[in-house]
């Protein structure tokens, strides 16, 4: 493959996390006096999820663009809502606002998501052979204090992140935009990810090589399209990728 640049999803492609979104939501409501102990993660989940259907209405309604969600003013009708879908109600602004801006710390600058020993072996050998990497990730809240911590930000040429309906995975606007931020053509780059319905179709869509990584979820190959390479260690990489003309 004459591929020139690898771009990469995050969350259970080069990272693993400690807990789910839901339970860390939980965690992170009781530790601001809220009493959360009738209610399972199950309950979380679900509450979750019908806020996303709403979420999804009101951004498309109101036209945001590609980076709203990253203000945790932003969020504080939406966790009310799912406070008040469990019964948890007449919380003030202040007090979500708080919950909010505890849970994006969490999600960027604490162990809520760590990066494999493998993603580490292979970014780093990838870089040196001379192929450009990107990282686009579908979230609200932008992932590169996540790079840095991790000491991986410099071998990265692009960071695209965005959680809105319509530019989010699968999508395939992050992933031409990446592409255009490191001046290469989708068709010289793959992209590699471990969610077929949003990775694989997003790859699919701009025209890259559509690279599925099952480690965290081998049930993921059954749903893959024909054309998909799929893998089960992120180490594959290295015997497909050998390097790249950039190095010449």
């Amino acid at each position: 493959m004459n591929i020139r640049a690898i771009l990469f999803d995050l969350h259970h492609t080069l990272a693993k996390t400690r807990e789910p979104p839901f339970s860390m939501f939980k965690r992170v409501s009781e530790n601001h006096g809220i009493d959360t102990s009738e209610f399972s993660h199950e309950n979380f989940d679900m509450a979750i999820t019908r806020m996303d259907v709403q979420m999804d209405q009101f951004q498309l309604e109101h036209n945001v663009g590609p980076l709203w969600g990253a203000k945790p003013e932003q969020w504080i009708s939406f966790d009310r809502r799912v406070f008040e879908s469990l019964g948890i109600l007449d919380l003030s602004d202040s007090t979500i606002l708080q919950i909010e801006r505890a849970w994006k710390k969490e999600i960027t600058e604490g162990d809520y998501e760590t990066f494999t020993d493998d993603a580490i072996t292979v970014l780093k050998e990838l870089h040196a052979r001379g192929y450009m990497l990107g990282l686009v990730t579908r979230r609200h809240v932008s992932p590169i204090a996540l790079l840095k911590k991790a000491g991986l930000y410099d071998l990265f040429s692009t960071v695209r992140w965005t959680g809105v309906r319509g530019y989010a995975k699968p999508n395939p606007y992050s992933l031409i935009m990446a592409a255009d931020d490191i001046g290469v053509n989708p068709r010289l780059c793959a992209y590699v990810g471990n969610w077929v319905d949003a990775d694989i179709g997003a790859a699919t869509r701009a025209e890259m090589v559509p690279i599925l990584v099952t480690w965290a979820d081998p049930k993921e190959a059954e749903k893959a399209p024909k054309d998909t390479i799929v893998i089960e260690s992120l180490l594959e990489l290295l015997h497909m990728f050998k390097g790249s003309q950039n190095s010449s």
